[in-house]
């Protein structure tokens, strides 16, 4: 998958939750999502000990009721 496609699954996925809270009821919402990727190396004594890689995908809601506010944060990672 491209990055151009990814971001628009994103975007897809947050769009679909902040709809779903309005038809739950909510007077407002709104959604954000942040997708990362980060790279580690290990090295000891001039060597390569180890090597990680990881990419994650969060997602924060936030929610109005009758004028009280409730916000949630979680990933998108499967697995």
């Amino acid at each position: 998958m491209t990055d151009i496609s990814d971001a628009a699954k994103l975007t897809d996925r947050v769009a679909a939750l902040v709809e779903a809270a309005k038809k739950a009821g909510a007077d407002a919402a709104d959604a954000v999502a942040v997708r990362g990727r980060s790279t580690g190396v290990s090295v000891r004594l001039g060597k390569v000990e180890a090597t990680e890689a990881s990419e994650s995908e969060d997602v924060a809601l936030r929610v109005f009721v009758g004028g009280i506010g409730a916000g949630l944060f979680g990933s998108l990672d499967q697995g």
